[in-house]
């Protein structure tokens, strides 16, 4: 089949199409609003790690939440402990070697039946491949994988970890709590990780729907918290506000007539508001 040629002009124009297509990806991704995060002076405040991302395997130790279930106490485990059993079920499923565990056979005195008694859990960083195939095998929940990514070091050897021999405290993220599917959810999620705190630790919650608060309005509730149990802050409303008489069977309308407790307090919007 004979080939058609394109005239100078047609070639030209071809030319012209082909970069406009290339220009056309340029552009969108150029106009794209971008995240910068302003690593590493925010790592210990904002800085922002998706919570599925793979940084290092720790072990899982006993909750307080956990330690009532049957399985927990048929083990004799306590709050802190970890839940490994030495089955080497994560060994064996690991392609590459990274996990190395030593154990031996132990007696009960109480029962006679022998278990294995964990040693050593050893787990090479930097071989790690990252596929979690390890924690997928385990039927025991001891293992996860948290998203700490700071593990750079300048010796390898470091990089050889024994979980069994340390308790995991949050490496460098900060230490981001989840939030509910409502507001006050959120807050009570808050509320329930300082529960164990000291008495005199003070919690501020701030909405992030309202970004610009001042640092003149922290300072006055920290030091309102020295004098009262709980502050909340308000500032004077500049809307319109009328009352409702709570029963509206009997009421045709709003009134700006005082009404005593309970009433229902409806706020008029701006006008510029009511189109958005």
């Amino acid at each position: 089949m004979e080939d058609k040629k394109q005239s100078y002009f047609g070639e030209v124009g071809s030319a012209l199409k082909t970069l406009a297509t290339g220009l056309k990806v340029t552009m969108k991704e150029y106009f794209t609003p971008k995240t910068t995060e302003q690593y590493p002076e925010n790592r210990k405040t904002t800085l922002h790690v998706a919570k599925r991302h793979r940084g290092r395997l720790v072990f899982k130790r006993v909750t307080e939440d956990e330690v009532n279930d049957p399985q927990i106490q048929k083990r004799g485990l306590k709050v802190g402990d970890y839940k490994c059993t030495a089955c080497t079920m994560c060994e064996r499923a690991c392609p590459n070697d990274t996990i190395k565990i030593t154990s031996h056979m132990e007696t009960d005195p109480e029962t006679g039946r022998k278990k294995k008694v964990l040693d050593d859990y050893q787990y090479d960083l930097g071989d790690c491949m990252f596929c979690e195939l390890c924690v997928n095998a385990c039927n025991f929940d001891a293992i996860e994988f948290v998203n700490d990514f700071e593990n750079s070091v300048f010796d390898r050897s470091k990089l050889v970890l024994h979980l069994d021999k340390e308790k995991y405290q949050g490496g460098s993220l900060p230490n981001i709590i989840d939030g509910g599917a409502e507001r006050y959810m959120s807050s009570l999620n808050a509320i329930m990780a300082f529960i164990n705190e000291p008495d005199d630790t003070n919690l501020l919650l701030h909405d992030a729907a309202r970004p610009f608060v001042s640092s003149e309005i922290i300072d006055r509730v920290v030091a309102a918290l020295v004098r009262n149990e709980a502050v909340g802050v308000a500032v004077p409303s500049t809307d319109t506000v009328w009352e409702v008489h709570p029963d509206f069977s009997d009421v045709d309308g709003m009134t700006s007539e005082r009404f005593e407790m309970p009433r229902i307090v409806a706020r008029i919007p701006e006008r510029r508001l009511m189109w958005r």
